[in-house]
């Protein structure tokens, strides 16, 4: 069975920092850089499909069918 550790204060605070200078980054960048982003993003997530709707199940103990349909309606959107 997989397990999930707790984060400590200090990584929670790093990640918000790297977080928030990400969103800062990312406001900055150019539409038509954000669609290509977005669009190779989409690739990986079609190639890692059945790796995501697994992890969905294990997360909130979804169906395979309502998972299914949570990762085709992020895709879409």
């Amino acid at each position: 069975m997989d397990t999930i550790k707790g984060a400590t204060q200090a990584a929670v605070d790093k990640a918000y920092a790297a977080a928030d200078q990400a969103a800062k980054t990312w406001s900055q960048t150019l539409p038509q850089e954000r669609s290509e982003v977005l669009h190779k993003l989409t690739h990986v997530m079609q190639d890692r499909k059945e790796e995501i709707i697994e992890w969905l199940i294990k997360e909130s103990g979804s169906t395979f069918t309502k998972a299914s349909i949570e990762f085709q309606t992020c895709i879409s959107i």
